[in-house]
């Protein structure tokens, strides 16, 4: 709300702040939420070092984590440290996930950000290692087939959105 009323001050103040408060969240999940959100509103204020400084942290405390959440988390991080310009920290997060699911999900991600960036042949070869990733998971790796059926029809219509019809 700060930087709506153009004071961008007051924003990094209360952003600050709230890392700061983030620390002392008891529960490892919901702390590691508030972290990724705290980063990414420094990512729209355009304050990148903060942004990965605050996901890093983020990442740490998810290598400790241990449940269905964990790739998910891993996944929303990967996305945040490409959304704040750090391909290299993003792709680090990315090979921290297991489930081809999620990864072929994050990759898919990476293409929307390639192509909102104006970058046509990353997204395009991005998008078809997310196709590859998602093909190539046997039926014992499934963990959700609704998820991954579901995948499949956002890469399809990705496929269409960048031009290539008959691909999708």
């Amino acid at each position: 709300d700060y930087v709506a009323r153009g004071s961008r001050e007051k924003a990094l103040a209360a952003l600050a702040n709230a890392a700061a408060t983030a620390k002392d969240i008891e529960f490892s999940e919901e702390r590691i939420r508030a972290l990724q959100e705290i980063a990414a509103h420094y990512t729209l204020l355009s304050v990148n070092d903060k942004a990965i400084e605050t996901l890093a942290e983020a990442q740490s405390e998810t290598e400790t984590l241990t449940g269905v959440h964990r790739d998910a988390i891993f996944s929303a991080i990967a996305l945040g440290f490409l959304r704040a310009g750090s391909l290299d920290l993003a792709e680090r997060a990315l090979d921290l996930i297991e489930d081809k699911v999620q990864i072929a999900s994050t990759l898919t991600g990476y293409a929307m950000q390639f192509e909102e960036k104006g970058e046509r042949d990353d997204a395009l070869e991005t998008l078809e290692e997310a196709y590859q990733i998602l093909k190539s998971q046997s039926d014992r790796e499934v963990r959700n087939s609704r998820d991954r059926f579901d995948l499949f029809g956002s890469i399809a219509v990705l496929f269409a959105r960048f031009g290539k019809i008959e691909r999708a």
